[in-house]
């Protein structure tokens, strides 16, 4: 029986793959809950890949998580993004309320404690991104801004 939170994902990714075709990078689907976009272009022209996983999303947000392009080897400073102004933070992980390794409730390396994953969609961080499609072009806006500066490694 198919859950809510892939119905979710498989109605959300329909307009992440045409925003991806669009930007000329790619989505790869691993499983009913997991997909890798590939090929993201920072505004020095290195390209990054992203392992997302939605498990019980809407009610949680998505794990984001930097990997090899390839191998979906996840958090490799070689593959993974540095920067400032808080989003590309020093624990490897994008600094997000739509991004469920954000909150130290789940992640102990996770920058926020002060933030509370039952009700992320109210965060006042949280922007517009409150769907999977807002949430990659929001990547896809932090790559190509001041605050990003190259890789981890």
């Amino acid at each position: 029986m198919t859950t809510q939170s892939e119905l979710m994902v498989q109605k959300e990714l329909t307009a992440v793959e045409k925003y991806a075709t669009a930007k000329g990078f790619q989505v790869a689907v691993v499983d009913t809950l997991t997909f890798v976009v590939k090929n993201l272009p920072s505004k020095n022209g290195e390209k990054y890949a992203l392992h997302v996983h939605c498990e019980d999303y809407p009610n949680k947000p998505p794990i984001f998580r930097w990997c090899a392009p390839e191998t979906f080897e996840l958090e490799s400073p070689k593959d993974t993004p540095k920067g400032g102004g808080g989003f590309f933070h020093g624990c490897g992980t994008p600094c997000a309320p739509w991004n469920r390794n954000s909150y130290k409730q789940f992640h102990s390396k996770a920058p926020h404690g002060d933030w509370n994953m039952e009700g992320w969609q109210t965060n006042s961080k949280i922007g517009q991104c409150t769907t999977i499609p807002r949430m990659i072009v929001k990547m896809c806006t932090e790559l190509q801004s001041e605050r990003y500066i190259g890789r981890a490694a």
